[in-house]
Protein backbone atom coordinates (compact mmCIF):
# COMPACT_ATOMS: atom_id res chain seq x y z
CA UNK A 1 0.00 0.00 0.00
CA UNK A 2 1.06 3.52 -0.82
CA UNK A 3 0.45 6.55 1.63
CA UNK A 4 0.94 10.35 0.98
CA UNK A 5 3.88 12.17 3.12
CA UNK A 6 4.84 15.58 2.81
CA UNK A 7 8.93 16.31 3.26
CA UNK A 8 9.33 18.97 6.75
CA UNK A 9 13.05 18.91 6.59
CA UNK A 10 16.09 16.94 5.77
CA UNK A 11 19.17 16.33 7.44
CA UNK A 12 22.65 15.16 6.36
CA UNK A 13 23.53 12.13 8.60
CA UNK A 14 26.61 10.75 7.76
CA UNK A 15 26.62 8.68 4.40
CA UNK A 16 22.81 8.87 4.61
CA UNK A 17 20.22 11.67 4.63
CA UNK A 18 16.91 11.67 7.01
CA UNK A 19 13.66 12.98 6.01
CA UNK A 20 11.43 14.31 8.32
CA UNK A 21 8.06 13.40 7.01
CA UNK A 22 4.19 13.73 8.28
CA UNK A 23 0.95 11.68 6.84
CA UNK A 24 -0.44 13.99 4.40
CA UNK A 25 -4.09 12.71 3.53
CA UNK A 26 -5.54 14.22 -0.14
CA UNK A 27 -8.40 15.25 1.52
CA UNK A 28 -9.40 16.11 5.56
CA UNK A 29 -12.96 16.88 6.27
CA UNK A 30 -13.47 20.05 8.07
CA UNK A 31 -14.41 19.69 11.74
CA UNK A 32 -16.75 22.12 12.65
CA UNK A 33 -17.88 23.06 16.44
CA UNK A 34 -21.46 22.74 16.95
CA UNK A 35 -22.23 23.92 20.75
CA UNK A 36 -25.20 21.47 20.68
CA UNK A 37 -23.71 18.04 20.40
CA UNK A 38 -22.03 18.93 24.23
CA UNK A 39 -25.55 18.43 24.99
CA UNK A 40 -26.13 15.51 22.66
CA UNK A 41 -23.18 14.08 23.03
CA UNK A 42 -20.94 14.58 25.65
CA UNK A 43 -18.68 10.91 24.93
CA UNK A 44 -18.28 11.98 21.32
CA UNK A 45 -16.34 15.51 22.71
CA UNK A 46 -14.48 13.65 24.88
CA UNK A 47 -13.43 11.43 21.95
CA UNK A 48 -12.68 14.02 19.86
CA UNK A 49 -10.25 15.75 22.62
CA UNK A 50 -8.44 12.94 22.56
CA UNK A 51 -8.19 12.73 19.04
CA UNK A 52 -6.69 16.22 19.21
CA UNK A 53 -4.76 15.72 22.03
CA UNK A 54 -3.69 12.57 19.79
CA UNK A 55 -2.34 14.63 17.00
CA UNK A 56 -0.64 17.47 18.76
CA UNK A 57 1.61 14.78 20.04
CA UNK A 58 2.45 13.01 16.50
CA UNK A 59 2.65 16.54 15.54
CA UNK A 60 5.29 16.93 17.82
CA UNK A 61 7.33 13.73 17.25
CA UNK A 62 7.27 13.54 13.32
CA UNK A 63 8.31 10.21 11.23
CA UNK A 64 11.16 9.97 9.81
CA UNK A 65 12.72 7.93 6.98
CA UNK A 66 16.48 7.32 5.88
CA UNK A 67 18.05 7.20 2.45
CA UNK A 68 21.19 7.39 0.90
CA UNK A 69 23.08 10.20 -0.21
CA UNK A 70 23.33 9.03 -3.56
CA UNK A 71 19.31 8.55 -3.96
CA UNK A 72 18.79 12.31 -2.30
CA UNK A 73 20.72 14.13 -5.07
CA UNK A 74 18.70 12.08 -7.54
CA UNK A 75 15.53 13.40 -6.70
CA UNK A 76 17.01 16.78 -4.66
CA UNK A 77 14.02 16.39 -1.86
CA UNK A 78 12.92 19.44 -0.08
CA UNK A 79 10.69 20.95 2.02
CA UNK A 80 7.16 20.74 1.26
CA UNK A 81 7.59 17.95 -0.96
CA UNK A 82 4.91 14.94 -0.98
CA UNK A 83 6.18 11.94 -1.35
CA UNK A 84 4.68 8.61 -1.53
CA UNK A 85 6.32 5.49 0.50
CA UNK A 86 5.09 2.27 -0.31
CA UNK A 87 4.19 1.12 3.06
CA UNK A 88 4.06 -3.23 3.86
CA UNK A 89 2.92 -5.08 6.98
CA UNK A 90 5.28 -7.46 8.44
Amino acid sequence: MKRRFKILGTRRFGEAVRLIIEPSDIVKEKQQFNPMTIMSDPDGIQTRLQEMQNNVMIQSMPDTITISYEEWQKHKYNTDDIVWIEVTPE
